[in-house]
């Protein structure tokens, strides 16, 4: 009697795991029942080709509350919650992006590069940060602006997005004296982007670079720069977090959410150019003079990544203009 109480405590229990694999509004709905269901099943035959179809059906669950596929949300609610996702992915391409770029940023300010493919690539890349950038700021105006003429904030999520935004800030303009270019004359010269943004790029996509798999190399780095390399990380996610809860308080209006995935589609515009631009250098194995521009494996895994992140942003925005204009369909 122990035992099958002990095997059935266990029955329960990996139920639940498998439960909790699924959204948490989606588990408010048939959490129970499923749970019910999952035990009775696994107390008379399971297989493994049964879990991995509950993990799959559970990522399905994820992907139609995020709004990314289906048609059992609210219109209204799809477009909102595509646009929310699109945020994370364009954030996500800042990161990855400003990294691959400071990259080749440094390089030039050493040599020009021999290949007219990587000259090409770093002015398209150049653009397409710049105009990413710009729809980024022009979201968070669009996205904060009714709520700051609103009668109650979200002081809370709006403290930490200061906060960490300010921390930010203040690590990448201290780390960005120690610019590898700093030393360097011309790149004023060159016209590419001005050399504070180029410093502030290094400096706040530090933590995204190959010194991680070069021990020896990571240990000689100044101490500083090696706890930035840390919790510049950190802050990151929290402004992330901080910008989620910010956003949870807007009012979804039509109007609001039409602006958003306009500017959605044009930052998957942009962030196409960059990709282009990104394949141009990497392809073209354009890596002199002195290697300054040799593009390595986290290169090739941050393109993948970035075609990746493309593709999924012209999805979700492609969804969010479709319904935003009939957000009282069914």
């Amino acid at each position: 009697m122990g035992s099958e109480g002990v095997s059935e405590r266990n029955l329960e229990r990996s139920a639940r795991r498998l439960v909790h694999l699924y959204p948490s509004e989606w588990r408010r709905r048939f959490g129970d029942e499923f749970e019910q269901l999952l035990i009775d099943e696994m107390r008379h035959r399971w297989s493994a080709r049964r879990a991995a179809n509950v993990v799959g059906h559970a990522v399905l669950a994820h992907l139609t509350v995020a709004g990314m596929v289906g048609r059992t949300l609210a219109p209204q609610v799809q477009a909102w919650r595509a646009v929310r996702v699109l945020g994370m992915v364009v954030v996500m391409f800042l990161a990855i992006g400003i990294g691959m770029w400071s990259q080749l940023a440094v390089g030039w300010t050493w040599a020009s590069p021999t290949s007219a493919g990587t000259r090409t690539a770093l002015w398209l890349m150049s653009g397409a940060l710049l105009g990413l950038s710009g729809m980024f700021a022009l979201a968070l105006i669009v996205l904060i602006w009714p709520i700051a003429r609103r009668g109650r904030r979200p002081v809370g999520p709006l403290l930490a997005l200061g906060g960490c935004g300010t921390a930010l800030w203040i690590g990448c303009v201290h780390v960005a004296a120690q610019w590898p270019a700093t030393a360097t004359s011309g790149w004023e010269t060159r016209t590419i982007v001005p050399a504070g943004l180029g410093r502030i790029g290094w400096a706040g996509t530090l933590w995204l670079s190959a010194y991680w798999v070069h021990p020896g190399r990571l240990l000689a780095l100044p101490a500083d720069v090696l706890a930035w390399m840390m919790i510049s990380p950190l802050l990151l996610t929290g402004l992330a977090a901080a910008g989620l809860a910010t956003v949870r308080h807007s009012v979804p209006t039509t109007g609001l959410l039409r602006a958003l995935a306009c500017v959605g589609a044009v930052s998957v515009v942009l962030a196409a150019l960059f990709v282009a631009g990104a394949a141009a250098w990497i392809l073209s194995s354009g890596s002199g003079p002195r290697e300054l521009f040799q593009a390595g494996s986290l290169d090739d895994g941050g393109l993948v990544l970035l075609v990746g992140a493309v593709l999924t942003a012209a999805h979700l925005a492609r969804r969010a203009l479709l319904v935003a204009d009939r957000p009282h369909s069914t």
